[in-house]
């Protein structure tokens, strides 16, 4: 309702060239009454204007540009003269300080004292933009200076007019100066030089004498100065133009007297020397006459206003490569860079900036790329870059030495028999072999890693699909890539690795990742003359596309809180700043700073200073002419207004969008059709030739790259735009018009489908059903066709499964089983069976529990009567249930499917908590296994029975389960793995079954003899059928074998190392159910023996952070119970708090948790280590409580019972020289006697024990001399079989008997010997307390 005054005003001059001039009294003419109505509104007008002014002076404010084009006025409203007006182009304004002037008080300043005139004075300053129409180039053409700075620069201005007069002079050869522009009263020391350089001294008086207004309006209403300048200098004398434009700029410097200065205009001296050594330092783009341009011309090499970032990213590098293997400080420790920032933010350009850099100080460069379109094969992007690397490598004659470190650290790290398992995903890492390994031997030595049979890929009734064999392909393929990293860190020269945009990566990408940061030092063992680097990562990410339902969210929170395993450095990118901007602008357009800042202010306005968007924003403004070329003026040229109005409030889409449309149609769908392909498209996915061409044009145009036979899109924003071209409601019949085309080519018939298909190449299989999955819900009536996609899937599925993408994987399942119904469970049994257990086993690795519950309800409903169709089902059930600390519900799961294969048990909780059952079987089962003898079991016929099979793993299952919980359960189930084994024959599962016999019967008698032999009897049945078992599980079988036989017999250290071999062996075929049995038992057995507290520590860390990501929750257990122990002779939590929260429980919340758990086994646990710790910190009345709690109860972990046995034999003999009492001496000769049937067979690990007992029941009845004897045999035993912590504790109750004895000299010099050897142990607080004793009274308490 309001109208420009404007208007109004143009109506009156119509009616004025229309009608004479009114005069005062004409009043009542109808045509004066007409005319005077236009008068009344003008009236009106002014009256609200000045009404407006007034209030606004009231609050020191007045308007910058008060003409009528700021006003509109609406002539409805009669009573409030200031509602009618309402005023535009307000901008802003402030207070101004005192000393500060406005412009209409400026003029006052003639001829008055300014410090007088100036004092007390506030006012209001505008800084807001005002637009010129004279360079037509500023945003904020007038900069309004207060008088203050203007006196303080009047100088500086002179000086700078008189500095352009001197550069003429010598630029033109001592031309004559324009009369008109060669005034000035400069008396410094420039303008006495340009006084003295002027061959024409003359002034003109008579602008001398100009108000300085006339001197501004006549030297800036002439355009033809500058002309004649450039003219004589630039055509002439053949200077550069933007010399000449300098120079006319600097002249310029002294007509700026009203107090505003042009956007262009030098502020100081300082800005011309800046521009001065812009053209010496890039003479290319600020001193060279730019030629005619159609389009501009970035400059991708340089990345602006990243510098303190660039810092960041090379301080990392440097961290990386100061750090060493052996520095202490460092160890488990890689280096991950996280550069998060908005799209087109500059990410990816700040990495590929450092590249150059980093290869000359000889970085390796690695680079994955992630996009969220990808047709490509599973974990394709990361296997990618590592097969590019090596083949780079093998093509370069630089390399070789290189090359030949890194060929022996793989030998050294991999076994040759994965090396097929390598070679299907990294190619060229074969040739490393090739030497050792040639093709013919990896291809027998291999074992199948397939998870189908290869005669029928698309999946049968009786697919070889298994939950361990799932689990155990991800966990091997981690490992060895950890491994692979590793020995490309060796050879001197460092690694980087880049992941960008993973905000795209997938699940089974992300944890292959977060693999890597794990050190892959911990499988590597010792390899000699060879040296090895820390790796850096370097991941980006979007982080306006991360939240918590992005498979990133997990990885950036984890790798963020382990600190004690990643040295972090995280970079955020914030936009560019506006003295970024505009050195981008200003050299893209090759003009001085000075000139593009208004338009680097106007595109900050409009980019945010996002240097993507900032791109396009000019490139879009080139295109559609408002940033253009002139050839007048041999340079670049823009309307800023017209910029200020361009809206751009949908961001970068809108512009690359309008840019792809101005594109000719055939080009459009060329992109819309590579988009459908990802980031990136192969020229064998496209069908038709003619895309291909225009694919090419597209390239000329600047939005793709060709690299060979691949298309990439130069940025995701690129790639989102054409992909966004397709409307939404064509896209599916798109998707599913491309992946037909890939399948059945344009000539293929409908009747061979099978043949094609099969006949499809993996990579083919990929696209096609990428884009066909992509198209739902596209409705197909063809049953064959949708027979074909759903085996396509399968397929699919389970190559996804062999490459450990899960997540993959199950996508390809779900996809399949969507082409199929409940009636194809009739007509397609098999595949509909192949797909549902694929589904099971993806969705339970992959943790989505509500598929997983579907799909094993599903199997369970429509297998038929084979019990092998469920298996699948049942084992992820099982597991599912255990994952979840639901072990009665898995042990009654298994019950009942062993029902189902004929093998019963008793289920009820009384009688499975009832020891007679258990006994009895046990007994009988031996007379059985006696009467039968070694030899006749050994030829035992291979089991054919397959549901006798089935029920064997099941029972090995359940077995694992059952070992911390339930000691009858472990024994029934031995045994009737032997009773089937004895009738049955003899199958991979029967091996363990002999081990766990031998593990139960330690539990129920104590010939260990006979254990021993049961135990053995089962490793030499493993290595008869070992052809035909899987290294996977013989691992299992012999790492238990370890673990609660060998151990008794073998010497504890060696037992140590077979524990870390067997570990990392198992970590690098991904077995990590048997890495975390070796990894727990180690660290147990290490605390235990005396092994190094401190090394310890590390182990913990070490093994605490992979069990805990892959799940192994009991085993982790086990490791926060023993470092528990560890800690508290170290004397410091630092273990503890270098991992979660979690792991710092104390050990009587554990110890509750485990008897509301029922886990029997974990509390004696507990107790044990409760009565270690006081026990070594002399607290023997604690520490018997929790021995007699522990009760030395029989059970399959004999050697703790062994070494409790032990600690409580000295604290017998310790009680009965205290407190005295037979019972006590009694007590401790039956450990006497149970160390010493030890020591007769095995003297290595029990000799020093039975000395150092031997030694305290002689002192305790009095027989010094013998005592004596025996303490020296105990110290020296310990001593030679490497027991520091027992050699200490020999050396200090040594030290306390001969105290008691009197001799206070040699019994503290013995108790400080022994603080030697408990230092070598690590134990701080021992030696701590050691030395309070040793400085304190010892004869304030009495020595036992």
């Amino acid at each position: 309702e309001y109208t420009p005054l404007e208007r109004l005003y143009r109506d009156m001059a119509k009616i004025k060239q229309s009608s004479p001039r009114p005069r005062k009294n004409t009043s009542r003419n109808s045509s004066v009454e007409l005319r005077m109505g236009f008068f009344s509104n003008l009236l009106r007008e002014e009256e609200a204007k000045a009404t407006a002014k007034n209030e606004s002076h009231n609050l020191n404010a007045t308007h910058r540009s008060e003409k009528h084009s700021n006003v509109i006025f609406n002539p409805n409203t009669n009573n409030n003269p200031v509602d009618s007006l309402k005023t535009l182009d307000q901008s802003k304004a402030r207070l101004m300080n005192e000393g500060d002037i406005d412009r209409e008080s400026l003029w006052l300043l003639q001829g008055r004292d300014p410090e007088q005139f100036l004092k007390g004075f506030i006012g209001v300053e505008y800084v807001g933009p005002y637009p010129s129409a004279t360079t037509g180039t500023s945003v904020e053409s007038c900069r309004r200076r207060s008088p203050a700075s203007m006196i303080e620069n009047e100088q500086c201005q002179k000086q700078l007019h008189s500095l352009g007069r001197i550069m003429y002079l010598l630029f033109s050869r001592g031309a004559s100066l324009p009369p008109s522009l060669s005034a000035h009263d400069d008396d410094s020391p420039f303008g006495m030089l340009a006084d003295a350089l002027t061959l024409d001294p003359s002034e003109n008086n008579q602008d001398k004498a100009s108000t300085p207004k006339e001197k501004h309006r006549r030297i800036f209403d002439s355009d033809s100065r500058e002309t004649d300048v450039f003219e004589l200098l630039h055509e002439q004398k053949k200077v550069p133009r933007p010399v000449c434009q300098l120079i006319y700029d600097l002249w310029k410097s002294n007509s700026y007297n009203d107090g505003y200065l042009p956007e262009c205009a030098f502020g100081s001296l300082d800005d011309v020397s800046a521009e001065l050594t812009s053209m010496i330092t890039q003479p290319d783009i600020f001193l060279h006459d730019c030629s005619p341009q159609t389009s501009l011309q970035w400059d991708t090499n340089k990345l602006y206003g990243r510098i303190n970032e660039m810092e960041r990213l090379f301080d990392a590098m440097a961290a990386a490569q100061r750090d060493t293997r052996n520095d202490p400080n460092s160890f488990q420790q890689n280096h991950l860079v996280l550069v998060s920032g908005l799209s087109g933010s500059g990410k990816s350009s700040l990495i590929s900036s450092a590249v150059p850099s980093l290869k000359e100080f000889g970085w390796i460069f690695l680079e994955a790329k992630f996009d969220n379109r990808s047709a490509r094969q599973p974990l394709s992007v990361i296997m990618n870059a590592f097969e590019e690397y090596f083949a780079a490598i093998f093509a370069d004659e630089t390399s070789i030495r290189y090359r030949q470190h890194v060929g022996r650290s793989l030998q050294a790290l991999i076994p040759f028999t994965e090396v097929p398992f390598l070679e299907k995903v990294v190619p060229s890492i074969a040739q490393f072999f090739s030497s050792i390994c040639p093709k013919v031997a990896m291809k027998n030595c291999a074992e199948p890693s397939s998870l189908v049979e290869d005669d029928d890929r698309s999946g049968s009734p009786h697919s070889n699909l298994s939950l361990s064999s799932s689990e155990h392909q991800m966990n091997r393929l981690c490992c060895l890539f950890q491994l692979i990293i590793h020995a490309m860190n060796s050879g001197g020269r460092p690694l980087l690795l880049f992941f960008d945009d993973l905000q795209f990566a997938d699940k089974s990408a992300i944890e292959l990742i977060e693999s890597f940061m794990c050190n892959s030092q911990e499988f590597a063992g010792d390899i000699e003359n060879l040296q090895f680097n820390k790796p850096v990562f370097v991941g980006t990410y979007r982080e306006d596309e991360v939240d918590d339902t992005n498979n990133l969210q997990s990885f950036l929170t984890s790798m963020k809180e382990s600190s004690h395993l990643i040295r972090l450095t995280d970079i955020h990118l914030e936009t560019l700043s506006a003295a970024a901007v505009n050195e981008m602008v200003s050299e893209t357009l090759r003009l001085p700073k000075r000139m593009t800042k208004s338009l680097a202010e106007v595109t900050i306005s409009k980019t945010d200073g996002n240097p993507l968007f900032l791109r396009s924003f000019l490139n879009a403004m080139v295109e559609e002419g408002r940033v253009y070329y002139s050839l007048a003026k041999r340079r670049w040229v823009w309307d800023i207004l017209a910029l200020s109005e361009v809206g751009v409030d949908d961001g970068v889409a809108v512009l690359l969008a309008r840019k792809l449309l101005r594109l000719p149609m055939n080009i459009q769908m060329a992109l819309r059709i590579a988009s459908c392909f990802g980031m990136q498209v192969e020229d064998w996915m496209i069908i038709d030739s003619n895309v291909l061409v225009n694919l090419d044009h597209a390239v000329y145009e600047g939005l793709m790259e060709r690299f060979g036979s691949t298309f990439v899109f130069v940025h995701a924003s690129v790639h989102s735009a054409a992909y966004n071209l397709i409307p939404d409601n064509e896209r599916s019949a798109v998707h599913m018009k491309l992946g037909l085309e890939i399948i059945f080519n344009k000539s293929a018939k409908l009747d061979c489908v099978d043949g094609i298909v099969k006949n499809l190449p993996d990579s083919k299989v990929f696209a096609a059903i990428d884009q066909i999955n992509r198209s739902r819900p596209i409705s197909i009536s063809n049953p064959a066709i949708l027979r074909v996609l759903s085996k396509m899937n399968l397929r699919a599925g389970n190559a996804c499964m062999e490459m450990s993408d899960f997540q993959s994987a199950q996508k390809n399942f779900l996809a399949g089983r969507a082409f199929m119904d409940t009636n194809n469970w009739v007509s397609d049994y098999g595949l509909m069976l192949a797909l549902t257990n694929g589904l099971c086993l993806t969705s339970y690795v992959n943790g989505d529990s509500s598929t997983l519950v579907a799909s094993v309800e599903e199997a369970m409903l429509h297998a038929q009567n084979h019990f092998e169709d469920k298996f699948v089902a049942y084992s992820v059930r099982v597991k599912l249930l255990v994952s979840r600390g639901c072990e009665t519900e898995a042990v009654e799961c298994v019950l009942n499917a062993l029902k189902e294969l004929g093998e019963s048990f008793p289920q009820s909780s009384r009688d499975w908590s009832d020891l007679d059952d258990a006994k009895a079987a046990f007994f009988t089962t031996k007379l059985l296994l006696e009467g039968a003898g070694i030899d006749s079991i050994l030829l035992c016929p291979i089991m054919a029975d397959r549901r006798k099979i089935l029920a064997m793993k099941l029972m090995n299952i359940v077995f694992l389960n059952l070992m911390l919980s339930s000691l009858p359960h472990t024994i029934l189930i031995s045994c009737r793995m032997i009773s089937i084994t004895m009738r049955y024959g003899v199958c991979d599962s029967s091996a363990f079954g002999f081990v766990a016999f031998a593990i139960a019967s330690l539990s129920l008698m104590e010939d260990f003899e006979f254990s021993y032999r049961m135990g053995r009897l089962g490793i030499k049945l493993l290595e008869q059928i070992g052809t035909k078992s899987n290294s996977t599980f013989a691992a299992r079988v012999t790492t238990f074998f370890t673990m609660f036989l060998n151990v008794l017999v073998d010497p504890f250290q060696a037992t140590l190392d077979v524990l870390d071999n067997t570990y990392m062996n198992c970590m690098r075929k991904g077995d990590v159910d048997t890495a975390a049995q070796c990894a727990s038992f180690h660290f147990h057995l290490g605390a235990m023996t005396g092994m190094n507290l401190c090394l310890l520590g590390s182990k913990y860390v070490q093994y605490y952070i992979i069990l805990s990501r892959k799940k192994q929750q009991n085993h982790v257990m086990i490791l926060n119970i023993v470092n528990s122990f560890v800690s508290s002779l170290l004397g410091s939590d630092e273990i503890v708090n270098r991992c979660t929260t979690g792991a710092a429980m104390s050990q009587d919340q554990r110890l509750r948790l485990a008897l509301s758990k029922k886990k029997v086994v974990v509390a004696r646990m507990i107790y044990f280590y409760q009565m270690q710790e006081c026990f070594w910190k002399r607290d023997f009345d604690n520490a018997y409580v929790y021995a007699e709690r522990h009760s030395c109860q029989k059970g399959p972990a004999l050697l703790k019972r062994l070494l409790l046995i032990f600690y409580k034999g000295l604290m017998d003999f310790y009680f009965a020289r205290s407190k005295g009492g037979q019972k006590w001496i009694d007590e401790g000769l039956k450990a006497v006697k149970e160390i010493r049937g030890w020591y007769d067979r095995y003297n290595w690990n029990y000799e020093n024990k039975y000395f150092i007992l031997m030694a305290e029941y002689c002192n305790t009845l009095g027989d010094l001399t013998k005592a004596i004897g025996f303490y020296e045999k105990a110290i020296e035993s310990a001593r030679n079989h490497r027991f520091p912590h027992e050699e200490g504790l020999s050396l200090e109750l040594t030290g306390y008997f001969h105290l008691r004895l009197g001799d206070t000299s040699k019994g503290l010099s013995l108790i400080r010997e022994s603080c030697i050897p408990y230092k070598a142990w690590g134990a701080t607080v021992k030696v701590e307390k050691l030395e309070k004793f040793l400085s304190s009274d010892i004869t304030a308490c009495p020595i036992y």
